[in-house]
Order: C-alpha cells, then structure tokens, then sequence
C-alpha cells in the first residue's frame, strides 16, 4: 500500500513540475506568482519520493537514474535562465519540458548510459532549435494580397 501512495505522490509530482511549465508558458500575469510555487512543489514530491521508490526496488545507481539526476540538475540550471531576456525564457521552456519528458522515458525505459545521452542530447538539440526566434519573414516590397 504504501508503494502505490509514494508511486502516486511520484506521479503527481511530475504532473505538478510539467503544469508549471505550462502555466509559465500560456499562463497569465496572475499566475506568475503561483507559478515557481507549483514547480518547486512538484520537484520535491518528485525527488523525494523518487528516492524511496529508487532506494526500495535498489536502482538508485543505475544508469538511467543517474542520468535522470544529470536531466534534473540541467532543468533547474535552465530555469534560471528564464529570467534573463525572452528569448532566453522561451529556449528554457523548451529544454526543461523536453528534458522532463526525456526523462519520464527514461523511466519507463530504464535504458543503458549511452542511450539515456542520446535521448538527452535529442532533447537539448530539438528544443534549442524550436526555441530559437526562427520565423517566416516576407521580403519587403512583396504582399499577399494583390490589387
């Protein structure tokens, strides 16, 4: 019994650290202040109990946790970086969703070290290139409408 309520915690943690992203990203000017609130409540639930069940099932050295701990520490490391310009805001959104859905795969992959660098690196390099300020600009002097 209480594996299932840890694994829920768990669960409801990274559900918490990805609807602060959210909010962060779509949410209005009233939800900046509840924003770092949800976020910081989510990793705790999630590390904590990640802990224990790591701790219970004898897996905190494996590989693919220690990997997951290298994606979390870079998540934080991102989110500091939120702060400083928009465009820096809009590439640490991307790499923190994009790191925590790498790691959710890697737990439920629970793959070997060079897998889990690569899933890290696919990650780092698609949200960098969706976050970059990339837009489809026409030339002057041209219009989409005609006379």
């Amino acid at each position: 019994m209480i594996r299932s309520l840890v694994l829920f915690v768990h669960i409801t943690g990274v559900l918490a650290m990805f609807a602060g992203l959210a909010l962060e990203a779509f949410g209005a000017e009233s939800a900046a202040k509840a924003t770092p609130r949800i976020s910081g409540i989510g990793v705790a639930l999630t590390v904590l109990s990640g802990f224990y069940l790591g701790a219970r099932f004898g897996v905190l050295g494996d590989e693919w946790l220690r990997a997951s701990y290298g994606g979390i520490v870079v998540m934080a490391a991102a989110g500091t970086l939120a702060r400083r310009s928009d465009a820096m805001r809009r590439i640490s959104l991307g790499v923190r969703a994009a790191f925590g859905l790498a790691v959710v795969f890697l737990m439920i992959a629970k793959p070997d070290a060079v897998v889990s660098l690569v899933v890290f690196a696919l990650a780092l390099g698609v949200s960098t290139l969706v976050g970059l300020p990339i837009g489809l600009k026409q030339p002057s002097g041209l219009s989409s409408t005609r006379a």
